[in-house]
């Protein structure tokens, strides 16, 4: 009865062959920086969407991520970090834009251990942000689009 109930109130599976984003998946194109931060927005891009196979749409990212100090210790020393990252995208269909808007996020990490392990923080921190806001775009694709 639940799954009757469920097929007849309209809502589709939005990764159907039909659906948003069954029309995106593996059709987009990324332009990202070439940075490792531009890689780590690619990968998890392509985990949701899939590679790339045949281009129909190209999807434009501009990354900006900040660095703020947000804990300090009593002789000065910034113990925790805020990173905040924006992305702006454009989403093109030849030169039609499709999709033109920005999403934002920001984690967190420590910086009271050896160098080693506070750069090691640095990198897993912004390789979530880069996650985070990828899983962004692609939600904001998938719930904007026709």
């Amino acid at each position: 009865m639940s799954l009757l109930a469920l097929s007849a109130c309209g809502f589709e599976p939005v990764l159907a062959p039909e659906a948003t984003g069954g029309k995106l998946l593996g059709k987009v194109a990324i332009d990202v920086p070439a940075d490792r931060d531009g890689y780590d927005f690619r990968t998890a891009f392509e985990n949701r969407l899939g590679r790339v196979t045949v281009a129909q749409y190209d999807l434009h990212i501009d990354l900006q991520v900040t660095q703020t100090g947000v804990a300090t210790a009593t002789d000065g020393r910034v113990t925790r970090h805020n990173l905040t990252g924006l992305a702006k995208f454009t989403l093109r269909e030849g030169e039609k834009v499709l999709s033109q808007d920005q999403v934002t996020s920001f984690v967190a990490h420590s910086t009271t251990g050896p160098t080693v392990s506070t750069l090691a923080a640095e990198q897993k921190a912004h390789q979530r942000l880069m996650i985070q806001l990828a899983d962004r775009v692609v939600d904001h694709l998938l719930l904007t689009l026709d």
